[in-house]
């Protein structure tokens, strides 16, 4: 890991810790604003680190072109990446809030979507698995 990205994961992490002692801190004396204050740690975490997503996005781009990835498969992997990341911090604020059944539920739909989503890539692979049978 290079030392600026190490550097990186060290602030986030500082800056996640020192929301968390706060958010604790907070609880014992006004328990309302204990969940905004971890809410908006974590939307400053998210945005600190978003600039990193056209990075990853320009490398998942140069493997799909280098694997002759068809583009309307790679905006589906794509999309299903962010769907499951954004499904993911969505359950975790519900289970944040004490809402774990709607948690459950909120991965359940995220899952059932990704599989709907993913449905081409598989009718691909099949297809073309199919074509290599005699």
């Amino acid at each position: 890991m290079s030392q600026g990205v190490a550097r990186e994961a060290l602030r986030l992490v500082g800056l996640g810790l020192v929301v968390a002692v706060m958010a604790v801190t907070v609880r014992t004396t006004r328990p309302e604003l204990a969940l905004p204050l971890s809410l908006a740690g974590g939307v400053v975490l998210l945005l600190l680190v978003v600039q990193r997503l056209a990075g990853v996005v320009g490398v998942l781009t140069g493997l799909a072109n280098q694997a002759h990835l068809s583009a309307p498969y790679l905006g589906i992997i794509l999309k299903v990446i962010a769907v499951s990341y954004l499904v993911g911090l969505g359950a975790q604020i519900c289970r944040d809030a004490g809402e774990r059944a709607l948690a459950d539920k909120m991965e359940l739909a995220g899952r059932i979507l990704i599989l709907a989503m993913a449905l081409p890539i598989m009718v691909a692979v099949v297809d073309t698995v199919a074509g290599m049978l005699p």
